[in-house]
Protein backbone atom coordinates (compact mmCIF):
# COMPACT_ATOMS: atom_id res chain seq x y z
CA UNK A 1 0.00 0.00 0.00
CA UNK A 2 1.61 3.37 -1.06
CA UNK A 3 1.05 6.48 1.47
CA UNK A 4 1.40 10.18 0.15
CA UNK A 5 0.58 13.43 2.07
CA UNK A 6 -0.40 16.51 0.81
CA UNK A 7 1.01 20.07 2.36
CA UNK A 8 -1.88 20.71 3.96
CA UNK A 9 -1.67 17.52 5.88
CA UNK A 10 2.26 18.21 6.94
CA UNK A 11 0.79 21.53 7.91
CA UNK A 12 -1.60 20.13 10.08
CA UNK A 13 0.91 17.41 11.54
CA UNK A 14 3.53 20.04 12.31
CA UNK A 15 1.05 22.11 14.06
CA UNK A 16 0.61 19.24 16.48
CA UNK A 17 2.67 18.86 19.83
CA UNK A 18 5.87 16.52 19.35
CA UNK A 19 3.94 14.16 21.70
CA UNK A 20 0.91 13.89 19.33
CA UNK A 21 3.76 13.87 16.19
CA UNK A 22 5.10 10.70 18.08
CA UNK A 23 1.73 8.91 18.61
CA UNK A 24 1.20 9.54 14.86
CA UNK A 25 4.67 8.47 13.34
CA UNK A 26 3.69 4.81 16.03
CA UNK A 27 0.13 4.29 14.06
CA UNK A 28 1.72 5.68 10.84
CA UNK A 29 4.26 2.41 11.21
CA UNK A 30 1.36 0.45 12.15
CA UNK A 31 -0.71 1.47 9.54
CA UNK A 32 1.59 -0.20 7.06
CA UNK A 33 2.57 -3.32 8.82
CA UNK A 34 -0.77 -4.02 9.85
CA UNK A 35 -3.21 -1.66 8.52
CA UNK A 36 -6.21 -3.79 10.18
CA UNK A 37 -4.63 -3.37 13.59
CA UNK A 38 -7.32 -2.74 16.05
CA UNK A 39 -5.95 0.24 17.54
CA UNK A 40 -6.31 2.43 14.22
CA UNK A 41 -10.17 1.89 13.63
CA UNK A 42 -9.05 1.81 9.95
CA UNK A 43 -12.02 2.28 8.13
CA UNK A 44 -13.74 3.97 4.80
CA UNK A 45 -17.03 6.22 5.41
CA UNK A 46 -18.34 7.12 1.47
CA UNK A 47 -14.77 8.27 -0.66
CA UNK A 48 -12.86 9.05 2.93
CA UNK A 49 -10.90 6.85 4.88
CA UNK A 50 -10.03 7.53 8.53
CA UNK A 51 -7.57 6.15 10.72
CA UNK A 52 -6.93 6.37 14.65
CA UNK A 53 -3.76 8.48 15.83
CA UNK A 54 -5.56 8.24 19.56
CA UNK A 55 -8.97 8.84 20.89
CA UNK A 56 -9.32 12.24 19.62
CA UNK A 57 -7.31 12.72 16.47
CA UNK A 58 -7.98 11.02 13.19
CA UNK A 59 -6.14 11.19 10.14
CA UNK A 60 -7.97 11.28 6.70
CA UNK A 61 -6.96 10.07 3.24
CA UNK A 62 -8.63 9.95 -0.04
CA UNK A 63 -7.91 6.31 -2.09
CA UNK A 64 -6.52 7.23 -5.89
CA UNK A 65 -5.17 4.64 -8.60
CA UNK A 66 -1.64 4.01 -6.53
CA UNK A 67 -2.75 3.97 -2.94
CA UNK A 68 -3.60 6.74 0.10
CA UNK A 69 -3.41 10.71 -0.04
CA UNK A 70 -3.61 11.63 3.24
CA UNK A 71 -4.89 15.60 3.19
CA UNK A 72 -5.90 16.19 6.69
CA UNK A 73 -5.29 15.42 10.50
CA UNK A 74 -6.35 17.10 13.42
CA UNK A 75 -8.60 16.45 16.88
CA UNK A 76 -12.02 15.45 16.11
CA UNK A 77 -14.90 17.93 15.93
CA UNK A 78 -12.06 20.84 14.62
CA UNK A 79 -13.28 20.94 11.04
CA UNK A 80 -11.22 24.24 10.37
CA UNK A 81 -7.84 22.30 10.72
Amino acid sequence: MNHRATGRFWDAYHDLSPELQAQADKQFKLLKSDPRHPSLHFKQTGRVWSARVNRHIRALAVQDGKGFVWFWTATIGNTNA
